[in-house]
């Protein structure tokens, strides 16, 4: 004969036999179970839209020391363009990006910056040089 247990976090009575355990091993239900899911899932795309700024950054940095046929300069503005659409689009990362949020609009827009200034600068030396 199976019991009920109570979910470790909203306290609904749930039948032993279909509890699932957290990640800390609580017994919770199968609708607190699916929420951590989405929650550990938002908070695995938050830290990629980080990386993905930082990733703006680096082209933008390689790419006014080695930029072949404009490659790191084109990856650095589709990487920052990415990042600006995904925090403007979701919302839901806006919130868990929480005190990273400005860092990662800071870093995207100087990655793109600093991925435009680098074939501006080769034609301005071009130009200064004939």
């Amino acid at each position: 004969m199976s019991g009920v247990i109570p979910c470790s976090r909203c306290g609904d009575f749930v039948d032993s036999a279909s509890v699932l355990l957290s990640d800390a091993g609580d017994p919770v239900c199968s609708r607190c179970n699916d929420l951590a899911d989405v929650d550990s899932a938002e908070m695995r795309a938050a830290g990629a839209i980080f990386a993905a700024s930082g990733g703006a950054l680096g082209f933008g940095v390689i790419g006014v020391f080695f930029n072949p046929c404009l490659l790191m300069t084109v990856l650095g503005v589709l990487s920052a363009i990415s990042t600006f659409t995904v925090v403007h689009r979701h919302p839901e990362y806006r919130a868990r990006l929480g005190w990273k949020l400005p860092a990662t609009l800071v870093v995207a827009l100087l990655g793109l910056l600093l991925s435009l200034a680098s074939p501006f600068l080769r034609v301005l030396l071009e130009l200064a040089a004939r």
